[in-house]
Parts: C-alpha cells; structure tokens; sequence
C-alpha cells in the first residue's frame, strides 16, 4: 500500500473512529494497522489527529496574502502606516 492509498485511507475511517465507541475503536484500530502496517500508538496519534501542520500552514499562508492584498488595494492603510 503506497503512501496517497494509506492517506485516503486514513482519512475515510478517520470520523468513523472518533465517532465509535471503545470497544469499536478497538477493532477499527487492529485493522488500519493491518492493512497500513502501523504501530497501534501511532495509528492512535493518526486517527486522533485533527487537523494537519500541511492544512495549517496553508490556511495561514492564505490569510497571510489576503492581508497584503487589502493593504495594496487601500492606499489609506498603507499611508497610516497600519499592517
């Protein structure tokens, strides 16, 4: 199993997971680690996991531009010296 296989993987039982109980967890955790060959304590860290340091950073990079790009856009912000 490549790498984009075991993350689509991941990411289709990952809301499943959360959303079972403990003694569901238990078995939905012995598969994702038989079929991505996973540490259990890390498949835990995995399937816990909310939101990646990839999406975060895109989201900031993202708000980053949109601030630039009102800045540019008013030169009466630029003018007060406000960033």
């Amino acid at each position: 199993m490549g790498k984009n296989e075991r993350q689509a993987y991941l990411k289709a039982i990952r809301l499943r997971y959360r959303r079972a109980r403990k003694k569901l967890k238990v078995t939905i955790l012995d598969e994702f680690c038989s079929v991505c060959g996973y540490n259990r304590k890390y498949a835990i860290r995995l399937l816990n996991q909310r939101a990646s340091a990839i999406t975060v950073s895109v989201l900031v990079s993202s708000a980053v531009l949109a601030c630039s790009a009102i800045e540019e856009s008013h030169p009466r912000i630029t003018a007060l010296g406000i960033s």
